[in-house]
């Protein structure tokens, strides 16, 4: 007698999923259960239910992290293009007695604040509010289980565990001041009267509904917080806070007398504005130049490199440069760069180099995505005497598809090779489609006391048919600082006098440390009476 095999299989309508065993033809065995009542707008495709629970785990896994990373690639791209849009300046044209014209200066279009409240957090929130738009509709204008739950959670997170984590990453003994106060005080108020306003629509006016009206002045809500915060930030509001701005900006109506050392603690770049009136202040361009040169073996050429490339990146950025560049590093992802390509005002400062009699001609850095650009992440960096071997990033982008080659050596400026720190001369190998490589460099710890010392590390092309392929980006050369750590370190005030006003209230002088970073030091000071008591 022929043995007859059982037919196993899942059958389900709008309110029972079925699980059947039939035999020659019949139903032998039945069994069902009540349908949930999570259903997506998209998911379930076909019957996940009857799939392996292991199986569907590791699926569900690979298409949740899926998701991240499509949401962060989005949201990224998203802000970026909202920093550029905040960003943006306007020239505004001064008259004056100047036989060069009038004066022209360059402000941002867009208030700091407004941008803040508005471009930056629609940026940083939109995929909640596009989760929540996407579900509230897709359901038939009901709340869904997921959309309001991540707004409210978002919101959450910000106001509680972002305030603790900005609070507890302030150093031990350090304290921080808020900048506009008032406009803080603002924000918060109406973070919190969003969550009591919140319970007092859905708990006592209309339980569990939302109302058109309520709706309409729930949207209200938010441009008058832009309004209000706006005249905060103005300084508006100011005698309503107690809020002093003299008491706070008394700084800037000193009149500082010089420093006590001229060009000894004040970097590289110092505090000299190169762009005045919106224009690059070519003067000051060739003072920089000629003090990078002093007490290094930098060609003309590569101190002119250097120069542009700091002189650039010396910019001041917006605050949703700073806030992409915070996430990209907490997410592991691509740091964020002022512009890989040739900006105006990088340009401009080339063009100035280049029309100066006393100094060398040198080549635009190429943005054609014909070759491949190759370039130090960053035109600086400072790094204490004990690191030991620490890692500099070298990036390419342009071309990838070629394998190139480049070379990296250190140039002596007041460190010296060997004695400061052991010298570099590598080669290095892009291979196609590869962006980053890193390089060690080793500094020598000694425990003799020596001012801050730096040295250079610079890129050149090697010879060869891969060098057709390829153009050196303008963060050719890096500069790197080596801060001395055997000694305390000395102490003086930033600078030898200051003139204030009678009505500043408190006067803000600034002490400097240098030649030596080792341990916390506290010093003490005094007032000594002279015409004034």
């Amino acid at each position: 007698m022929e043995e007859v095999i059982p037919d196993y299989h899942w059958l389900e309508n709008s309110t029972h999923v079925c699980y059947e065993e039939e035999m020659a033809g019949s139903v032998t065995s039945q069994f069902c259960g009540m349908r949930d009542n999570c259903q997506g707008m998209v998911l379930p495709l076909v019957l996940e239910i009857t799939w392996s629970k292991h199986f569907r785990a590791v699926l569900y896994f690979i298409g949740l992290i899926y998701s991240f990373f499509g949401i962060g690639i989005v949201s990224d791209l998203f802000m970026s293009a909202i920093e550029k849009i905040t960003a943006k300046t306007k020239e505004i044209h001064l008259a004056g007695s100047s036989d060069d014209g009038p004066e022209v200066i360059e402000v941002p279009v867009w208030n700091g604040t407004v941008a803040n409240l508005t471009l930056m957090a629609l940026g940083s929130s939109a995929p909640e509010i596009l989760l929540a738009i996407i579900g509230i509709v897709g359901n038939n204008f009901e709340a869904e289980a997921l959309g309001p739950s991540t707004i409210v959670g978002s919101a959450s997170f910000n106001l509680l565990a972002i305030s603790a984590v900005c609070i507890s990453g302030i150093p031990d003994g350090e304290t921080r001041k808020i900048q506009q106060f008032p406009v803080f005080c603002i924000t918060a108020l109406f973070s919190i009267l969003a969550y009591i306003w919140l319970l007092v629509v859905l708990v006592f006016i209309s339980k569990d509904r939302i109302e058109i009206w309520e709706a309409v002045i729930t949207f209200l809500f938010f441009p008058v917080l832009v309004v209000i915060a706006y005249c905060a930030d103005k300084g508006w509001l100011n005698k309503l806070f107690c809020h002093d701005p003299d008491k706070h900006a008394n700084k800037q109506q000193q009149i500082e007398l010089g420093s006590c050392q001229p060009g000894e603690s004040e970097g590289m770049l110092g505090d000299t504005e190169y762009f005045k009136g919106g224009r690059v202040d070519r003067d000051a361009l060739v003072g920089f130049i000629k003090d990078i040169k002093k007490n290094t073996k930098l060609s003309d050429e590569d101190a002119a490199v250097i120069a542009a490339s700091k002189v650039v990146d010396s910019q001041p950025k917006s605050r949703i440069w700073y806030r992409i560049g915070a996430t990209r590093n907490m997410t592991g992802g691509r740091k964020i760069q002022p512009s890989l390509k040739m900006n105006d005002k990088l340009k401009e400062v080339y063009d100035a180099i280049n029309d100066h009699s006393e100094l060398p001609n040198i080549e635009y850095p190429d943005s054609d995505a014909e070759k491949s650009i190759i370039e130090f992440h960053a035109s600086s960096a400072a790094v204490m005497e004990n690191i030991g071997t620490f890692k500099v990033l070298v990036c390419r982008h342009g071309k990838l598809t070629s394998t190139v080659r480049v070379r990296v050596e250190t140039i002596d400026g007041s460190a010296n090779e060997g004695e400061d720190y052991q010298a570099v001369n590598e080669v290095l190998t892009f291979e196609p489609h590869e962006t980053e490589k890193q390089i060690g460099v080793t500094i020598v710890d000694d425990n003799q006391w020596e001012p801050d010392e730096e040295f250079f590390l610079k890129l050149s092309m090697v010879s060869g048919d891969d060098s057709i392929e390829m153009k050196l980006g303008r963060t050719s050369i890096m500069e790197i600082t080596i801060l001395n750590d055997d000694e305390p370190g000395t102490f003086q005030f930033e600078k030898r006098g200051h003139l204030v006003k009678e009505s500043c209230g408190n006067a803000l002088l600034s002490i400097i440390r240098q030649n030596g970073a080792d341990g916390d030091v506290t010093i003490k000071y005094k007032t000594i009476d002279k015409t004034a008591i």
